[in-house]
């Protein structure tokens, strides 16, 4: 699931020169389709704001393991971090901080709710 949902993001990411990397694989169960939706909207959340940076060498890593009898899913960038002064809403509904022709605010809310609830 991790890898076909780095193939969805793949074409997009290299047309900005962002490279992406996967850890190897961890087996774990889930609804795959809810998850890869998740993981996709945090992918492309990344590329924007390491496109709106102009980050040189532009990365973004997933990290799988397993803690305790749960998968874990890792996802970084190296654009320079969430801002402490918005790190607390970022999972609110219609909490934006693109334009507003840009931006729903309700990619990372769907997302924690997806990865909550299910």
């Amino acid at each position: 699931m991790i890898y076909k949902t780095v193939n969805l993001a793949k074409t997009t990411l290299q047309q900005h020169e962002i490279e992406i990397k996967c850890s190897e694989t961890t087996m774990v169960r889930g609804y795959i389709n809810e998850l890869l939706h998740a993981i996709l909207n945090i992918i492309f959340n990344a590329k924007d704001i390491l496109i709106e940076q102009n980050i040189v060498n532009s990365k973004i890593i997933i990290e799988l393991s397993l803690e305790e009898k749960f998968g874990c899913v890792k996802i970084k960038d190296n654009a320079n971090g969430i801002p402490s002064n918005i790190i607390d809403d970022i999972f609110n509904s219609y909490f934006i901080t693109k334009e507003d022709d840009k931006g729903t605010g309700i990619g990372l809310y769907m997302s924690k709710l997806i990865v909550e609830e299910i």
